[in-house]
């Protein structure tokens, strides 16, 4: 069994995720619904939605000395970064939106199932503040972008330690409902998780680095009505 302090001492990871936000609609459209009083008649209706988020001013992830840390823990030590996705006042009608991982960098030693990402949402409830798990999973099996290069540095001896560019990642499959003028204030975490019966020495001495990214869409009350439907 390997000690956990020890583990601790030599599990050194850099790690960067930039807070960037940009959004795929923020504007004014047109949807059609149909009247009841006159079905044989479709009216068109000016749709706002506007959308603003923390994600373009909250402090980036930065962690050069990442280390392990017990499930039990992640509460309190994964690294994170909070943030809010807003509707604004303009708008007129509800949304939806998807966060994405994207122009990440790995260290290969970092593909692995120790090295977690969650997105959670959280809620104020009376005095208390709650966590709801929206996705989770690990880089395990992130795949290289197509056309790009490992990348190495005098430095680098290992070849295991090496850079790669990956795909983007969906963080969450279902988008997210925005009503309008809503807020939902989000939190991404990054962990590596300590398995107390394992020698994790290949997870020291790595690097990863990305970005966040929110693509929002308007829901139409047509649309809405024929999904609740």
């Amino acid at each position: 069994m390997i000690e956990k302090q020890n583990k601790r001492q030599f599990a050194k990871v850099m790690l960067l995720v930039i807070s960037l936000i940009v959004l795929a609609f923020s504007s004014t459209y047109a949807y059609f619904q149909s009247t009841f009083k006159e079905p044989s008649i479709t009216t068109a209706t000016s749709g706002i939605f506007e959308v603003d988020s923390s994600l373009d001013t909250v402090n980036a992830i930065q962690n050069e000395k990442m280390i392990l840390i017990n499930e039990n823990e992640v509460a309190e030590r994964a690294n994170s970064l909070t943030f809010t996705v807003t509707s604004k006042e303009t708008s007129n009608v509800d949304g939806k939106f998807t966060v994405y991982l994207k122009d990440a960098e790995i260290s290969k030693n970092l593909k692995s199932n120790y090295f977690h990402w969650e997105l959670l949402k959280k809620e104020s409830l009376d005095t208390e503040e709650k966590l709801t798990e929206i996705a989770k999973g690990t880089f395990e099996n992130v795949t290289q972008k197509s056309g790009t290069a490992t990348e190495t540095t005098t430095e680098v001896t290992d070849e295991t330690r090496a850079v790669i560019k990956i795909n983007d990642i969906t963080l969450n499959s279902t988008p997210i409902p925005l009503e309008k003028q809503q807020t939902v204030t989000l939190v991404f975490r990054l962990y590596l998780l300590n398995d107390p019966d394992k020698n994790q020495l290949e997870l020291t001495e790595g690097s990863f680095s990305g970005r966040l990214y929110l693509e929002a869409v308007p829901v139409s009350a047509l649309q809405k009505e024929s999904v609740e439907g």
